[in-house]
């Protein structure tokens, strides 16, 4: 099976899965359980995308393939707390909690996560990021003087 999806596409998808799991159980009038879980589900896809090494990332520190062993665990985390806590027992409560299932599982199967996220320096120079790169410290200078 080719793995088709990037590391930026794979951090959309997370960060698009994060808000489902976030939002989606308040607006489903899941319950408080629902809720509890899919806010913490939601945080935690939330959060270690925004710190996993991908174009999408407010700070990387986290290699793409780490981010691709820890997904395991928290897919099957996702099928057992639900589970586990009662959230699952109405019918739309599982049809939601399935369906986060299968979208990080889908993610997680269809992603190289052995691919580099690093751009070269011709791509960096092609997307201006040098500039971006300058502009910003000198904007920063300022407040790194305090």
């Amino acid at each position: 099976m080719d793995k088709t999806i990037d590391p930026a596409t794979h951090a959309a998808l997370d960060y698009g899965l994060s808000a489902a799991q976030l939002l989606g159980p308040g607006i489903l009038g899941l319950g408080l359980r629902a809720n509890a879980i899919g806010t913490l589900f939601g945080t935690y896809y939330g959060a270690t995308t925004a710190l996993t090494d991908t174009p999408l990332a407010v700070k990387p520190i986290i290699p793409f393939a780490t981010h691709g062993a820890l997904e395991v665990p928290t897919i099957a985390a996702m099928a057992i707390v639900p589970w586990l806590t009662g959230a699952m027992k109405r019918p739309t409560a599982k049809l939601f909690f399935l369906s986060c299932i299968g979208m990080a599982l889908a993610n997680y199967v269809m992603t190289d996560f052995n691919v580099s996220t690093e751009l070269s320096n011709q791509d960096q120079d092609e997307l201006g990021l040098a500039d971006v790169a300058e502009s910003s410290e000198e904007a920063l200078e300022p407040l790194l003087r305090t």
